[in-house]
């Protein structure tokens, strides 16, 4: 730091400065990451500057500040969450710069003063307290497990087709270079198809055109076949006898 034209080297004292305000003095580069040694400091405003780069996460360090202002400058990235351990914060201003990304939650970062105006100026930011929502935050749980479950679904089905083109593939080998294995392959199918179509085309038998006879019908029928035999061998005998002896023709057939 130089004043009056004189060069003035700040050693070990440094670390014990309470305000620091560097604000509109057109700086360039990145905030150091030794900023974050400065523990004793309450004020930090390094404003209206050109600064570029990330905030440095040990700026989460200074556990002490309550005022932090670097609205104006071309910060880029996302807001370091380290400044959610900045518990004696009261006062914050990130506006107008290039911040990007989802803002840090925090105990401390929800209770700050004016939280309309923290962000203002940073298109690239989303989250609380801003209306625009984060890409992850836009869908419920329930659709991002969905979306999830989709993604195990295809991921499963692209594994089974995989699989099932590389059995197809193998067995197409197979069959190209293993004749005897072919010949096989195709004699054993053939006999399937032919078993198979023996079984399913083979006729029915036709059912039997004899009347169905009860067991009473069957012991009549058997009754009267004796009875007509009965006679017929009566009769038979009768004949043989009147053979031998003609006179017997004229007797009464009781008699005979």
């Amino acid at each position: 730091m130089g004043g009056g034209g004189q060069e003035r080297l700040y050693t070990g004292e440094i670390v014990f400065m309470v305000n620091m305000d560097l604000s509109c003095n057109n700086l360039t580069g990145n905030i150091p990451e030794e900023i974050g040694t400065l523990i004793a400091l309450t004020s930090l405003n390094l404003s209206s500057n050109a600064f570029s780069g990330e905030i440095p996460e040990t700026i989460g360090a200074l556990v002490q500040v309550e005022s932090l202002d670097l609205s104006h400058n071309e910060l880029s990235g996302e807001i370091p969450t380290s400044l959610s351990a900045l518990r004696s914060l009261s006062h914050l201003n990130l506006s107008y710069n290039n911040l990007t990304g989802k803002i840090p939650s925090g105990n401390q970062l929800q209770v700050l003063d004016d939280l309309a105006t923290v962000y203002i100026g940073n298109p690239g930011l989303c989250g609380d307290p801003l209306s625009k929502k984060c890409p992850e935050d836009g869908l419920p749980d329930d659709t991002l497990k969905d979306h999830q479950h989709r993604s195990d679904d295809v991921f499963l089905f692209v594994a089974i087709g995989s699989g099932f083109v590389m059995g197809i593939m193998a067995v197409f080998y197979v069959f190209l270079f293993k004749t005897n294995w072919r010949v096989l392959c195709f004699a054993f199918y053939d006999g399937l198809y032919d078993e198979i179509y023996v079984q399913v085309c083979r006729p029915s038998p036709e059912p039997s055109s004899r009347p169905v006879v009860s067991p009473s019908d069957q012991l009549s029928s058997r009754v009267h076949a004796e009875g007509a035999l009965a006679a017929t061998a009566r009769r038979s005998l009768a004949g043989r006898s009147q053979a031998r002896c003609p006179a017997l023709a004229f007797l009464p057939a009781s008699h005979a």
